[in-house]
């Protein structure tokens, strides 16, 4: 089987059953501890050819491992998008691309790419708790604060409330997307 459309909804949606069935109801979501609980083992690396995460199966049992960034924003999102390659059954349903051979089109990958964010956001970033922080109309000032009340990069915030509707591309200032 191959994939052929992103499964936003639910990847949204597994995202918000993991949030309900740990109980968790407020930032920052700690990305680690639901992984763990979930059986799955967590690994850094300094890799100079392996400058990426990566998650694989090791007989029963998966792993995930980040490249050492020294950024907890970026290393929550990369432990989130890469556990959600796990939950969203990527690895049982689809023959995926190794290490060692690329077995995916392009846009096969940009699938499997694509959902596996939009379960790191909204696992990080619920869309349904965003409310509790900003009041309309959003300034910048409220969008800087989501960042750090909910300890993700800003780029995963902007693309959220892009996604969400409440800022358009051309309200921020070109360099306001990066970072």
């Amino acid at each position: 089987m191959r994939p052929c459309i992103v499964r936003d909804e639910w990847a949204r949606t597994a995202a918000l059953s993991l949030l309900k069935k740990y109980q968790i109801s407020h930032p920052p979501v700690q990305v680690e501890n639901i992984i763990r609980q979930e059986g799955v083992r967590i690994e850094h690396h300094d890799l100079e050819d392996v400058d990426y995460p990566v998650s694989f199966c090791q007989g029963e049992k998966y792993v995930i491992s980040i490249p050492i960034t020294g950024d907890n924003d970026w290393d929550r999102f990369f432990l989130a998008r890469e556990f959600g390659n796990i939950i969203l059954g990527h690895y049982r349903t689809y023959k995926i691309d190794t290490l060692e051979k690329d077995v995916l089109r392009d846009s096969e990958r940009a699938i499997l790419e694509n959902e596996a964010v939009l379960f790191a956001e909204e696992l990080l970033l619920p869309s349904k708790w965003i409310g509790r922080y900003i009041s309309l109309p959003l300034d910048m000032a409220q969008a800087r604060k989501l960042k750090s009340v909910f300890g993700v990069p800003w780029s995963l915030v902007y693309s959220k409330l892009k996604r969400m509707g409440l800022i358009k591309p051309e309200a921020l200032c070109p360099s306001a997307t990066h970072g």
